[in-house]
């Protein structure tokens, strides 16, 4: 066995990969293999979380709204706080998450 085929990938590092490739080619250049040389695997590792690429660009949805928005607007801490100090804490976390890259 190759060191591609014997390394494991999270979903989770798919999905961030394809987000990171998604936000600098577009929707057109999200590509299945250069995914897969990116993470140092092989191809048929993406078929284990992904039933083709339609799914995976389902799952970025959802990636990106939970790790991206959700974060923020699910946090119950920041619900509680009266509205100034929930605009501040909220401006605080976007910037120290770097939540505006994609």
């Amino acid at each position: 066995m190759t060191a591609k085929q014997k390394k494991r990938v999270s979903r989770g590092q798919w999905l961030e990969k394809a987000l990171e490739q998604f936000a600098s080619k577009g929707e057109s250049g999200l590509n299945i293999e250069e995914l897969a040389r990116t993470l140092n695997v092989a191809k048929s590792g993406f078929y284990f979380h992904f039933k083709d690429r339609d799914d995976l660009l389902q799952h970025l949805i959802a990636y990106w709204a939970h790790e991206y928005t959700e974060v923020v607007t699910q946090n119950p801490l920041l619900l509680m706080a009266p509205a100034e100090q929930r605009l501040l804490m909220i401006a605080t976390y976007v910037f120290e998450q770097n939540l505006t890259e994609f």
